[in-house]
């Protein structure tokens, strides 16, 4: 969720600037626009996710959207490396991280495209992204020891209960061979890909310094993609995978996994300029325009439980993001 310069040389700030100033507001207005480009940006993603879902090797979806990451900021963290410059983090934080991106490959990305593929995007997007809120917040509060407070409780209060309201538009599906029905399962897939998420912006927050360059972080996540999903379509079809999809999907999943490395740059470069609080209510029209796609691409059924839980989601995420300091950022949103 979280791609630049392709990336920025270090993890970025919210900004620390004179708003009276003409190019302070100059710097501000360009964040917004950035912001507001990245967040249409990820909602496109969705959208291509959503379709490539019902007709593609879902391994393969992701595994290309990963490959693309990889071979742009590849290159670039090579020759920076070759200039002398310090690009990878300590060995410790290394590990840490790979561990981590592997967990958001196999723990996140592919349990969250399958749940597309069940919930549609009005319902699953939703969810992911509630949770993704819900678990940052209490992995911080445990782990880096960030403030939780009333007005952030009683944000996580309304985004479990809007859950529950968007598992409730979800509606009966047909039964699992474990007994639940997909529905609930791609529900708890859609949960634990928001909570492996936030695991994975407690990582980089915890072991990333500020000498780390964002575009090895994003290169160490993508890579683990890669070498895990890479080896599995070899001995899962390979080749004949390949060849199945039809020529539209595989140039659109290259054009995903494109838009979602400049979503990434588009985010990061404008948490420079504007508060990381506008920044993330901003990121939360991501769940409207999922409904909106959903509804207009996909023919999503438009229900009262689903316009409750995405309002109640759209608050709560709110709310924590207006609790944000100003202090290094991580972009909070699948990589």
């Amino acid at each position: 969720m979280h791609t630049p310069s392709p990336a920025s040389d270090a993890p970025e700030f919210s900004p620390r600037r004179d708003s009276r100033s003409p190019d302070g507001d100059r710097k501000a207005l360009w964040g917004l626009l950035l912001c507001v480009a990245a967040a249409l940006g990820y909602s496109v993603v969705n959208a291509c996710l959503r379709k490539l879902t019902d007709d593609c090797d879902r391994v393969l979806v992701i595994f290309v959207k990963e490959l693309v990451t990889v071979l742009v900021v590849g290159p670039w963290i090579a020759m920076s490396a070759l200039r002398g410059r310090r690009i990878m983090p300590g060995n410790r934080a290394l590990a840490a991280l790979a561990v981590a991106g592997l967990l958001t490959q196999l723990g996140g990305n592919l349990p969250n495209i399958w749940a597309l593929s069940v919930l549609g995007l009005a319902v699953a997007i939703p969810i992911m992204s509630g949770t993704n809120m819900v678990g940052t917040a209490i992995l911080g509060r445990v782990f880096l020891g960030e403030r939780v407070s009333p007005r952030t409780i009683g944000a996580i209060g309304m985004l479990f209960a809007s859950i529950l309201l968007l598992r409730m538009a979800a509606g009966e599906t047909d039964r699992a061979p474990v007994g639940l029905s997909l529905a609930t399962l791609a529900v708890l897939a859609s949960c634990g890909a928001g909570i492996v998420y936030a695991v994975l912006v407690v990582v980089i927050r915890r072991n990333v310094t500020h000498d780390t360059p964002i575009s090895a972080v994003l290169f160490l996540v993508t890579v683990m993609g890669v070498v895990s999903l890479g080896p599995w379509l070899a001995t899962h079809g390979g080749i004949d995978v390949v060849r199945n999809t039809a020529a539209t999907d595989h140039a659109l999943m290259w054009f995903a996994g494109l838009l979602n490395l400049l979503a990434f740059v588009a985010f990061t470069h404008g948490l420079r300029w504007t508060r990381a609080a506008h920044a993330n209510t901003i990121m939360t029209s991501q769940v409207v325009l999922a409904a909106v796609f959903g509804a207009a691409l996909f023919d999503e059924r438009i229900s009262l439980w689903m316009v409750a839980g995405v309002c109640l989601t759209i608050i709560g995420m709110i709310l924590i993001g207006r609790e944000v300091r100003l202090e290094p950022e991580t972009p909070e949103t699948p990589i």
